[in-house]
């Protein structure tokens, strides 16, 4: 018996978990993948996955076939989402016309929405265009039209715009953005406000809660502004600082807008690490923790206590399970087999 996962699921609530937010982006073969993923599925116990691929030529972990990807991810595990990703070529290839048909094509192939990461300040800076750019417009108006989900990492952590803040990690990994050629964290902001003005029906969800942990104002008109907007809680854990820091106000948000947030874990296709809290299971156990305990804790990787919500059994349900169903559009689509060539990824 693997007593770390009944240990560890000790601890939290026994209720149905969909993650709406997991990568397969990490330098292992696809078969090594699949059975990471079933070690995930089965320490987490979760009932579903939505898998959520990278794609940006010649940048770690993004590639042409990662929405193909995807969809083989969704294959061997009935009942789960694919979302697939824009490609693109940063020349003159990059058209409003392109980026439509690349969309429609796999949603043709059973694709059940989009993610995007051009909000994140490194691919802003290498894409060289806003989020709001009107290139991107016929997309949004198809998946605005259509009731398709995006989610979109925009921003990043403040500090990681400050150079006595920012962390030695963010640095190691490229990260700090304090270069001007970087855009600002404002300036894309302004950009997801923009484009919602545009697309006011848009069902966009915004990664991380959308860094605003410690901005609640913006937290409070993106979900109020705009109807089918939604957060999700990967971690980002500099927002579960933001939310002990203001417990009442931010445990009264998750209450008025408790249909509006949804689950995601940000994990990997890599090995499940059952010591490291800041590793994959680390996070997931984070964000279980911040919902569902109710006396502080301390987390090792943060300089202060947490201080959890403690919410009821019928509220975490609407927040691991009902609300991604919603999100993602009820059952997950058909995939179209005999339409998609697995021979790109060597199956």
């Amino acid at each position: 018996m693997d007593t770390t996962r009944h240990e560890v699921l000790a601890k939290f609530r026994d209720l149905p978990v969909i993650d709406t937010h997991v990568h397969h982006s990490q330098p292992y073969s696809i078969p090594e993948s699949l059975e990471f993923f079933k070690d995930i599925k089965q320490r987490r116990n979760y009932e579903a996955f939505a898998f959520m691929p990278y794609h940006l030529s010649g940048s770690k972990g993004r590639h042409p076939n990662a929405s193909l990807e995807s969809l083989y991810y969704k294959k061997q595990f009935p009942g789960s989402w694919a979302f697939c990703g824009l490609q693109h070529y940063c020349d003159e290839r990059d058209t409003a016309e392109g980026y439509l048909e690349q969309v429609k094509h796999y949603r043709a192939l059973g694709c059940d929405g989009v993610k995007m990461l051009e909000g994140k300040p490194d691919l802003h800076r290498t894409v060289g265009r806003g989020i709001d750019d009107p290139v991107y417009d016929k997309f949004y108006a198809y998946m605005e039209e259509n009731g398709l989900p995006i989610t979109m990492h925009i921003c990043d952590p403040a500090d990681n715009w400050d150079p006595d803040k920012v962390s030695d990690y963010a640095k190691k990994v490229g990260w700090f953005y304090g270069d001007p050629s970087y855009p600002a964290r404002e300036r894309i902001y302004i950009e997801v406000w923009n484009l919602m003005r545009k697309f006011p029906a848009l069902k966009l969800n915004l990664a991380h809660f959308g860094f605003f942990g410690y901005i609640p104002q913006m937290a409070e008109e993106f979900l109020s502004a705009w109807k089918n907007t939604r957060l999700d809680l990967t971690p980002g854990g500099i927002m579960f600082a933001g939310f002990s820091a203001n417990p009442e106000y931010w445990k009264d948000f998750f209450v008025r807008h408790q249909d509006r947030i949804v689950f995601g874990s940000d994990c990997y296709n890599m090995p499940e690490d059952t010591v490291n809290k800041g590793g994959p299971l680390g996070r997931w156990e984070l964000v279980r923790s911040c919902l569902e305990f109710t006396e502080p804790f301390k987390w090792p990787t943060m300089e202060k206590e947490l201080i959890p919500f403690g919410f009821d059994d019928a509220m975490l349900k609407k927040l691991y399970h009902d609300n991604a169903v919603t999100y993602l559009g009820g059952a997950p689509k058909e995939l179209d087999e005999a339409r998609i060539d697995w021979s790109p990824l060597g199956l």
